[in-house]
């Protein structure tokens, strides 16, 4: 689990994600930034119904992709609310590309 002031976890806040933010993806997830005018990067971790049917599997899916940006969390530039949106390829990448794919992904955002 993510430390509380790192969650995202209000609707309003990620439909104004997903409408008005910035998007980047690789083979295993997509990530979507927007700034916003806080002192901390709040993120939400989201595995769709489309990633597997079973609630195991897509929360299974949620626990690993926190635990691979949990050591990039202190990294990041504050000020900014991201969602990590999980595609079905996400079940199967071992945790340290994970982490290095992640990274590559908040370069390329500039959030790094």
């Amino acid at each position: 689990m993510l430390p509380r002031a790192h969650r995202l976890v209000k609707d309003k806040d990620i439909e104004r994600l997903f409408a008005k933010g910035r998007r980047v993806s690789c083979s295993f997830c997509g990530v979507r930034v927007l700034p916003n005018k806080l002192a901390e990067t709040r993120v939400a971790v989201i595995a769709p119904g489309k990633l597997s049917g079973q609630a195991v599997i897509r929360n299974r899916a949620k626990r690993r992709a926190r635990e691979a940006l949990r050591p990039l969390l202190p990294l990041l530039k504050s000020g900014h609310d991201m969602a990590l949106v999980l595609f079905p390829a996400s079940l199967t990448v071992p945790l340290p590309e994970m982490t290095r794919t992640l990274r590559s992904l908040f370069e390329k955002t500039r959030l790094l």
